[in-house]
């Protein structure tokens, strides 16, 4: 099975293909000139907290001001404001040792912004505390903040106080005093030795989360890592003192090495690169974090076929991101987008029905699974996301479905949280959003509708037909002329009507004779009117005078 990343550019940035044994699993579109991405520290000025929402909003420089909830303060806030400000005042001087020699005491933040009593008649009574905030936060008060989720839609971005630096091993928590082992490592023994490791080598009031390629990793490799991310976040402390409200404090630097820091383990084979300036950064890169793996790093040099055109990927983007997908062994689903959440209905199609009904439900859902799981991380989808699987009466089945969906998740390295199948069939999942989902249009607008769906009548259509023959006959005086137009509208012109048809209707009226003709491939909201070369004669007419 191969592990394979390519990636190619375009004018926005970069499109990143992650394919497994050839087959696309992940595709990511990076925008080079994005100003607001995950993981992005900002100086930000608070505007205004909201006692309903339990948060305040907070200025980074969007169109939009950031949201931040209370829960995202962190449990040190306390502290890291007040350190924040020492820094920012100059009075410290952002070093490591600095907060090292902090005592961090636990900041009780309101988890909402009610307090219900229950008063002695049974009855509850609300006291709003519009102050929730008011010792935390105030208006124009200057805070340092984290990027959590990327601007989407109509929605600015969210941030938190909660800091993280991710790295090739490991992410740091700054302010923190915790250190947790990813739990796709399943050795017991690795995990204690990460953890006390790490331990040993982390400053006082810094924590960490050990990442899953850390697994059997040398302790000369984790203790650079984490001396490289210790100096990222001094680096970013040292302009704090002459930073301004919406400065950037720590960017997460290019988007490609970003992607690369997470894809890159024993696992991935091969790399494919088509611009050589990129090819030249990320080997650079890879030299510093992996140089075992430098090999893997080849560089695409042909000028005739595009990257994606020559390893058959773009062909893949075009099937895999329509509506409607097709799903081994007969069966399709139908994924629809909504502003609140998405639904993927699974159908049988052409499926030959098995001995019975449940039997073809259940085999139905289950060939569906794969290509679900696939979908959503392909798509990136996040928030709701409703399966709406075929109906299943036995409890058992369900189960049995329901765990199929788990394990064929379990790849994702998105976090998400999914809910038993209901009896009537649907599957509820959360899945963690921190960008816009990847949406790559398939379709083609209709020529006769617009996108819209309808058109208008033919009866309609004819009646604006017989205005412009009017108008050309009558008012142009035209002396010959051919409508061409769809093979409905030539009967409904041609026909015997009552006593005569509009074709002789025309000519008794006008005395010329106009030659209707029947086009299959006419849509039957078009109509052509052409002279006796061929050409359009609406096109030929000269301008009227005055107008």
């Amino acid at each position: 099975m191969a592990l394979e990343l390519y990636i190619s550019t375009a004018d926005y940035g970069y499109e990143v293909a992650f394919l497994d044994d050839r087959k696309l699993v992940e595709f990511h579109r990076l925008d080079q000139g994005a100003q607001f991405n995950v993981g992005d520290l900002y100086l930000g000025e608070v505007r205004r907290s909201v006692s309903g929402l339990n948060a305040t909003f907070v200025d980074i420089g969007y169109s939009k001001d950031s949201f931040l909830h209370s829960v995202d303060l962190g449990s040190f806030f306390g502290d890291q404001a007040k350190y924040i400000r020492s820094v920012f005042s100059g009075k410290s001087s952002g070093r490591v040792q600095d907060i090292s020699a902090l005592e961090l005491k636990t900041t009780s933040v309101p988890r909402t912004a009610r307090n219900t009593s229950r008063k002695k008649n049974g009855t509850d009574t609300d006291k709003k505390d519009g102050k929730f905030l008011t010792p935390f936060l105030e208006p124009e008060q200057k805070i340092l903040v984290q990027v959590s989720k990327e601007p989407i839609n109509e929605k600015g971005p969210r941030v938190s106080c909660e800091f993280s630096l991710p790295g090739r091993y490991i992410i740091l928590l700054p302010f923190s005093n915790k250190v947790t082992v990813s739990k796709k490592i399943d050795s017991k023994e690795e995990k204690e030795r990460l953890a006390n490791l790490v331990k040993s080598i982390l400053p006082r009031n810094f924590g960490a989360i050990v990442r899953t390629v850390s697994a059997h990793v040398e302790t000369e490799d984790l203790y650079k890592d984490v001396k490289f991310l210790l100096t990222r976040w001094e680096k970013g402390m040292e302009k704090l003192p002459n930073a301004k409200p919406r400065d950037p404090i720590i960017k997460e630097g290019n988007p490609v090495h970003n992607l690369l820091r997470d894809f890159l383990n024993d696992s991935l084979d091969r790399i494919y690169v088509d611009d050589k300036e990129l090819y030249e950064s990320l080997h650079e890169y890879i030299l510093k974090i992996a140089p075992k793996k430098e090999d893997i790093l080849q560089h695409y040099k042909s000028k005739s076929t595009k990257l994606f055109h020559h390893y058959d990927i773009e062909k893949q983007i075009r099937v895999s991101f329509g509506k409607r997908v097709s799903v081994t062994g007969g069966g399709f689903i139908i994924i629809e987008h909504t502003e609140a959440l998405h639904v993927i209905d699974v159908n049988s199609g052409k499926k030959a029905h098995e001995s019975g009904q449940e039997s073809n439900a259940i085999n139905t859902n289950l060939e569906a699974v794969p290509e679900i799981a696939l979908q959503i991380r392909l798509r990136d989808l996040g928030g709701i996301i409703i399966v709406d699987f075929i109906d299943m009466r036995e409890k058992e089945n369900r189960d049995k479905l329901f765990e199929a969906m788990k394990k064929a998740l379990s790849k994702d390295k998105t976090r998400f949280t999914i809910l038993p199948i209901t009896r009537f069939g649907l599957l509820q999942i959360t899945r963690h959003r921190v960008r816009p989902e990847t949406i790559i249009s398939t379709d083609e607008t209709c020529p006769a509708c617009l996108g819209t769906g309808k058109v208008e009548s033919a009866i309609g259509i004819a009646e604006t037909i017989e205005k412009n023959v009017e108008y050309l006959l009558a008012k142009r005086k035209v002396s010959s002329f051919k409508l061409v137009v769809h093979p409905y509208l030539h009967a409904f012109f041609t026909s015997k009507g009552f006593p005569f048809s509009k074709q002789w209707k025309w000519y008794f009226k006008y005395r010329v004779w106009i030659k209707v003709i029947g086009k299959i491939s006419m849509n039957i909201t078009d109509c052509k009117y052409l002279d006796k070369n061929g050409e359009e004669v609406f096109s030929n007419l000269p301008e009227e005078k005055g107008s």
